[in-house]
């Protein structure tokens, strides 16, 4: 079955994702199932970025042997969902804050919806803003501190604090031995 964009299904779920997104709750997007041309893509992962103070859609398409990511205006990524939802991609799997939908297409076309209560909700296990959720570089988690004087005497860190590009693998290897 092509997708010809007049399936009400499908329109109620590109217009709960592109809600989500404008209202901060989309977590991400999961379009997997694919029938299109290129017989290497597994699936696709959306999730919303914020990138020099603009709002996008992350793409992260997923090969059998590498990853390529696309950043997207809503605008352009409703489309092109529009495009690939039962024709390339036969199962969308949308988490919100408070929903997940589940949208899948059976063999003969018909389109199926399922709606539930996200019970992984963000708002009851995230303690981080908003905003760093959005981030596109993402601080790391480290046990150690940088700036302490044993990481500068074994000369991982320089006077500064920063460590030496030389040493960042053993740096690494002490936050992972922590």
């Amino acid at each position: 079955m092509v997708n010809d964009g007049h399936n009400p299904d499908i329109e109620n779920f590109l217009t709960a994702c592109q809600q989500a997104f404008t209202a901060n709750s989309l977590q991400r997007l999961i379009l997997s199932k694919y029938k299109g041309v290129e017989p290497e893509l597994n699936r696709i992962t959306i999730r919303p970025v914020q990138i020099k103070e603009q709002k996008l859609l992350s793409f992260l398409y997923e090969y059998r042997t590498n990853h390529v990511t696309k950043n997207l205006p809503v605008k352009d990524a409703i489309a092109q969902l529009q495009q690939w939802l039962g024709s390339d991609f036969h199962n969308a799997h949308m988490i919100t804050d408070e929903w997940e939908t589940q949208l899948s297409f059976s063999k003969k076309g018909k389109v199926l919806v399922n709606k539930n209560r996200n019970k992984n909700s963000a708002k009851t296990i995230d303690v981080q803003s908003p905003q760093a959720e959005l981030a596109h570089n993402r601080n790391k988690l480290r046990y150690v501190e940088q700036n302490r004087p044993y990481l500068r005497e074994l000369g991982i860190t320089d006077a500064n604090g920063q460590i030496i590009p030389a040493m960042s693998r053993k740096w690494k290897q002490i936050n992972k031995f922590i």
